[in-house]
C-alpha cells in the first residue's frame, strides 16, 4: 500500500453554480467538520462494515491529467506511488491516446507500462446514447464500439462510459427505449471483448458564465431513472459512481444514489464539491464534507477508486492531497 504525506492546499479551478446548493445538507461529514462543531449525519444506520476497509485498488482517472503527456502522467503515478491509470479515448485527445488503434503507439504505451510497472484497466469513453436526434445516436455506437477494441487490445477491462449529456426533463419515453436497446447492444458487444462496463454518473452542464457552471440532473443522476434501469442492465454493465456529482446536483439528497446502485458499481470516483456563495467549487476528497470512509464501506472491497481532480493545473499536488486522505481512511 502506498504512503503519502498530507498537503494543506488544495487546487479549485472548476466552478459550479447551482440554486440547490443554497439549502444544501452534506450527506455525509468528515471528522474535520465534525469536530468543527458540525454533527455527522448519515442518509440511514451504517452496518457493521469494517470488511470494506481492507486495502483497496487505488488509481487515477485521467481527467485533471489531460495537459500532461502519457509519459508525464506514468513518470507522475510512478513517482506517488500509484498503480493504475484510466486513459481517454476519443476525439478531444492530443497525444496519449487519440490514435492507439496505431500498432506503433498500442507498442509505446506497452513499453511505458512496462518501464514503469503502471497498468491501464480504464479506459474513458463518450457515447451520448440519448440525444433528441436518434441518428446522431445510432453514429455514436459504432465509434464507441471501436474505441472498446482499442480498449482490449491494450488489456482493459473496464470502460468508464458517458452515455448521456441531457438533462432528465428532455428524455422522451421514445429516447429512453432507445437509450435501453443501445446499452444493451453495447454490452452484448463489450462482453465479447471480456469487457465490463461502467456507467458514469454525470450531470449535465446547464450553463457556464464567468462565475461557473450550473448543473442538472440526467438519466445517470436521478433517482427515479437509474431505480428504472437498474433491472434492464445486461450483467457485464454496472455504475462509475462519482458520489460528488451526486451532491452537486442534488445536494440535499442525503442517499446520494449509492443505495440504489451500490452493488452494481464497478468503479468509484473520488472527487467532492466545495459550496461558496453561490457556486460550488471542484475540491479535492477529504477537502469538504464528504466522508469517503462511511461511503466505501457501503462498496463491495473489489469496487476500484479512481482519483478524479478538480483541475489540470496542480495534479501532483492535488493526487498527493487525496491519497494521504485516503491513507488515513483506509488504515486498519
Amino acid at each position: 500500500m502506498w504512503t503519502s504525506p498530507g498537503f494543506n492546499s488544495v487546487a479549485q479551478d472548476l466552478s459550479v453554480s447551482s440554486t440547490a446548493a443554497l439549502k444544501r445538507e452534506p450527506i455525509f461529514f468528515t471528522p474535520r467538520l465534525a469536530q468543527a462543531g458540525r454533527p455527522p449525519r448519515l442518509a440511514q444506520p451504517m452496518t457493521d462494515s469494517s470488511k470494506y476497509l481492507p486495502k483497496r485498488e487505488i488509481g487515477c482517472s485521467e481527467h485533471g491529467l489531460r495537459a500532461l503527456s502519457l509519459r508525464e502522467r506514468f513518470e507522475l503515478l510512478k513517482n506517488l506511488g500509484i498503480e493504475a491509470l484510466e486513459l481517454r479515448l476519443g476525439k478531444e485527445l492530443s497525444e496519449d491516446a487519440a490514435k492507439l488503434a496505431n500498432e506503433e503507439q498500442l507498442a509505446a504505451l506497452r513499453s511505458l507500462r512496462d518501464q514503469f510497472k503502471i497498468s491501464t484497466p480504464f479506459c474513458s469513453v463518450e457515447c451520448d446514447l440519448t440525444s433528441i436526434n436518434s441518428a446522431d445516436s445510432n453514429q455514436n455506437l459504432p465509434q464507441a464500439i471501436e474505441h472498446f477494441r482499442t480498449a482490449a487490445s491494450i488489456g482493459a477491462r473496464t470502460i468508464n462510459l458517458t452515455v448521456t449529456q441531457v438533462p432528465t426533463i428532455e428524455v422522451t419515453e421514445s429516447i429512453w427505449e432507445r437509450f435501453v436497446e443501445s446499452l444493451c447492444q453495447l454490452g452484448e458487444e463489450a462482453s465479447q471483448l471480456g469487457l465490463s462496463i461502467a456507467l458514469k454518473t454525470n450531470g449535465h452542464i446547464e450553463e457556464e458564465t464567468q462565475s461557473g457552471l450550473f448543473i442538472v440532473e440526467t438519466l445517470m443522476t436521478n433517482r427515479s431513472t437509474l431505480t428504472r434501469l437498474m433491472p434492464t442492465l445486461p450483467s457485464n454493465v454496472g455504475f462509475g459512481y462519482s458520489p460528488g456529482m451526486f451532491k452537486a446536483v442534488n445536494p440535499s439528497d442525503l442517499r446520494f444514489g449509492i443505495d440504489i446502485i451500490e452493488e452494481r458499481t464497478e468503479t468509484c470516483f473520488l472527487q467532492d464539491w466545495r459550496q461558496q456563495n453561490r457556486s460550488l467549487t471542484g475540491a479535492v476528497i477529504g477537502a469538504d464534507d464528504l466522508d469517503y470512509r462511511s461511503l466505501l464501506r457501503r462498496l463491495p472491497t473489489n469496487t476500484p477508486c479512481l482519483i478524479s481532480l478538480p483541475s489540470i493545473k496542480s495534479a501532483k499536488v492535488e493526487i498527493e492531497t487525496s491519497m494521504a486522505y485516503l491513507n488515513r481512511i483506509l488504515a486498519p
